[in-house]
């Protein structure tokens, strides 16, 4: 977790060479503690922020700025509980970079998609890999100056976009059915 505040956003982290496998914790433990992220160490505003209901993805960023993100490969065990969710969630951000990622959603029939975007700006994705079983690569929600999204493979991906509308610049991107698109 990569976590700012809405006025002191965190700036310019880099992450690289990441091999993450998430593995289900055990029973008793997730059905108590699952599906909330616990501030309590951090600088939080009111009691009411530092433990909240949310969904858990491998990598989580809220309000950041200039993050890059390069070699990020996320796997998960399959009988994780239905709360664990995409690879990479990231929302109230600016300058968002991802190059060579590769990974899914943790459920292999969820509707989480392998990486969530909203409430930011300037992103680019590029040499990402869809892991078989990936459902939506990449949503956007409320995304402005998409940048580039080129050379993907996300051919095991059901669908590559869940978007209202998208705005990236597209080249050598491998489709489900082998399509290659660009523009």
């Amino acid at each position: 977790m990569i976590n700012g505040a809405e006025d002191c956003p965190i700036q310019s982290i880099s992450l690289q060479g990441i091999k993450l496998h998430i593995a289900a914790p055990a029973p008793e433990i997730a059905a108590e503690v699952g599906g909330n992220f616990d501030l309590r160490g951090a600088v939080v505003r009111s009691p009411d922020d530092a433990i909240f209901k949310h969904d858990i993805p491998a990598l989580y960023a809220r309000y950041v700025n200039d993050l890059k993100i390069r070699g990020f490969e996320v796997t998960w065990d399959s009988n994780l509980p239905s709360y664990f969710s995409s690879a990479i969630e990231c929302n109230h951000f600016h300058n968002f970079q991802i190059e060579g990622f590769e990974g899914r959603q943790a459920q292999l029939k969820g509707r989480a998609p392998a990486i969530a975007l909203s409430n930011g700006s300037v992103v680019s994705i590029r040499d990402a890999d869809a892991a078989p079983g990936t459902g939506t690569f990449l949503s956007v929600h409320d995304v402005r100056d998409e940048g580039l999204f080129v050379d993907n493979d996300v051919k095991n991906a059901r669908s590559v976009f869940k978007a209202r509308k998208c705005a990236f610049t597209m080249h050598g991107n491998e489709l489900p059915g082998g399509v290659k698109i660009g523009h």
